[in-house]
Parts: C-alpha cells; sequence; structure tokens
C-alpha cells in the first residue's frame, strides 16, 4: 500500500536535496568569480539553471512537508520552462513512483531521454522497467545505455537479468562472459547463473566447467561436487556422479541429503554391499535422522538382512 504521509526518510533526504542544490547555486557564483580559464559559455553550463533551482527547491520543501502531489506539480511547471533538465525529469519520476504511479514515471523519463540523452535518465528507467518485469524493454535501454556508457558494469549486469528473463538466454550468457572477462566483477554470481542457464540449455558439459572454475574458487565448498553429481546424472553419466556427491558426503558428511543420494545410486548400480557399509556410515554420523534409518532399512531388507532392518 502506498503511504502519502510524511516520514523522517523522505524529510531528511528532501532537505539533503535542497541543501545541494543551494551549494550547486553557491558553487557556481563563485566560479564567475574565481575561474578566470573559464569562459562565461563554459561556466553557464555547469551552473544550474535559475529556473530549475527555485522548481527543484520548491519541489523539495512540498517534499519534506509530504505533500507529494504539491511537489510534482512544482517539478512539472519547472520542466514545462526548462525540458533538459535532468534533475527535474529525476524528481518528477521519484514523485510519481512515490505516488505508486510506476506507469507515469516511465513516461516522464522517457520524455527525458528523448530531449536530453543523459545516461542517469536511462538508468533510472531501465531499474523501474526492471521492478514493472518489463524485462524486453528493459534489456533495450540498458544496450542503450552501454552504448553511451561502456564501462558501466551495473547496466552490463542488468542488461544480462533482462536478456535472462526475457528469454534470451544466448544473450544472456554473451553478457555473462563478458562480464567474467572483467577484473573488477564479482565472479562466483555470473558462474552460478551461468550454470543455471547452461543447465535449463541442456548443455550439461558446459555447466560442469563453469562449476569446476566455481571449485577452484571455493574448494571447501560441499554443493559443488553434490550438484556436479546432479549434472552427471542428467548426462547419464552414474560413474561420475557417484564420485561427485561421494565427495560432497565425505567434506559434510553430516548432510542426510548427501548419503541418501549416494546410497540410492550404489543400489541401482547393483552395488548392494557398498551401499549397506555406506548405510551404516550415514546412521552413524546422522544418528537421529528418520530418513537415513528408513532408507537404511530398505536397503537392509533388499540383502535379506531382515532381522538389522528392524
Amino acid at each position: 500500500m502506498i503511504s502519502y504521509g510524511f516520514s523522517l526518510t523522505n524529510q531528511l533526504k528532501s532537505l539533503f536535496l535542497l541543501l545541494a542544490l543551494l551549494l550547486m547555486g553557491c558553487a557556481g557564483s563563485e566560479q564567475l568569480r574565481t575561474e578566470s580559464a573559464d569562459t562565461p559559455e563554459s561556466v553557464a553550463a555547469k551552473t544550474p539553471s535559475p529556473v530549475v533551482q527555485d522548481y527543484a527547491i520548491a519541489g523539495a520543501v512540498y517534499e519534506a512537508q509530504g505533500e507529494f502531489m504539491l511537489a510534482l506539480r512544482e517539478y512539472d511547471r519547472g520542466l514545462m520552462r526548462d525540458s533538459t533538465s535532468t534533475e527535474l525529469y529525476h524528481a518528477a519520476a521519484q514523485m510519481h513512483t512515490q505516488l505508486g504511479d510506476l506507469e507515469s514515471a516511465m513516461l516522464i523519463l522517457k520524455k527525458g531521454v528523448r530531449v536530453n540523452h543523459d545516461p542517469s535518465l536511462l538508468s533510472h528507467l531501465g531499474e523501474i522497467q526492471l521492478q514493472q518485469r518489463k524485462f524486453e524493454e528493459a534489456a533495450q535501454t540498458f544496450a542503450q545505455l552501454i552504448e553511451m556508457e561502456p564501462d558501466d558494469l551495473a547496466a552490463l549486469q542488468n542488461l544480462a537479468m533482462s536478456l535472462e528473463r526475457s528469454g534470451q538466454i544466448e544473450s544472456a550468457l554473451e553478457i555473462y562472459d563478458e562480464l567474467l572477462e572483467l577484473d573488477e566483477i564479482d565472479t562466483e554470481p555470473i558462474l552460478m547463473r551461468k550454470v543455471s542457464l547452461l543447465s535449463s540449455l541442456k548443455r550439461f558439459e558446459e555447466a560442469v566447467e563453469v562449476y569446476e572454475k566455481l571449485q577452484e574458487l571455493r574448494p571447501g565448498e560441499d554443493r559443488i561436487p553434490f550438484f556436479i553429481g546432479g549434472l552427471f546424472l542428467d548426462m547419464g553419466d552414474t560413474t561420475r556422479a557417484v564420485e561427485s556427491i561421494a565427495s560432497a558426503t565425505k567434506m559434510r558428511p553430516i548432510e542426510p541429503r548427501y548419503w541418501d543420494m549416494w546410497i540410492r545410486l550404489e543400489v541401482v548400480q547393483g552395488h548392494v554391499d557398498r551401499a549397506i557399509e555406506l548405510s551404516d556410515s550415514a546412521m552413524s554420523y546422522n544418528p537421529a535422522d528418520a530418513p537415513i534409518h528408513a532408507l537404511a532399512a530398505s536397503v537392509f531388507i533388499i540383502k535379506g538382512l531382515n532381522e538389522k532392518a528392524e
């Protein structure tokens, strides 16, 4: 539910905005006095328009008072006077968002992008499109942003997410590969996304290769060999599946599901004696786990050890 009441967070945010705008105006005046190397035209380009300042300050004051509709009115009036103001487009879109009208927020940002090709407007628009689950539109927006700002890592990640969620899996994988080539990126989350996408495409061998890269980064993580074992099962390679799941079990023997999978695979392969050994070990590590005891009893019965199964 949208709250139209006054909030301390909004008050502080608006007051900071008000202070920032005032300081920007002072800084612009100071530049006129102290930066003799600047031309009047360059200083004017750096200094916010007085019209923008007046309406932005008025809107910020109303926002601080919780009067969101009045704040929006001031921002809209400002844009009627200066349709190139990035600050007013952001402020108006934020007010529409506060009022729960995300469609209007997107419309005002699209207008801003047409008039003023500012990367921050594209970023703001793309984030709302993601929030609204308009993934194809978001992908187009972030692609446009990357054309303007090729080094924007957040935009690249958002583009990959948008492509993935709009069903453009191959294109998403290409972007993830680009990200993995960058030194400043956190590779683990991207590798996990790649595994998921490759698995969805049934490209299991490639998914295993990605998991192995993850294993190099996190050698003590028991879930990785367990998941690799699952991929081998999807590929129909039971032998390698057993090896991977056994590795996971030895790393974390108190995890019942690892034992469960290992024991069942040994039974499937006809290695009942081995399954009995594993059942005894599983119960010793997990003495209170009822499903493990039930599975062990089933294995004992298969071998004809009915008394042991009781």
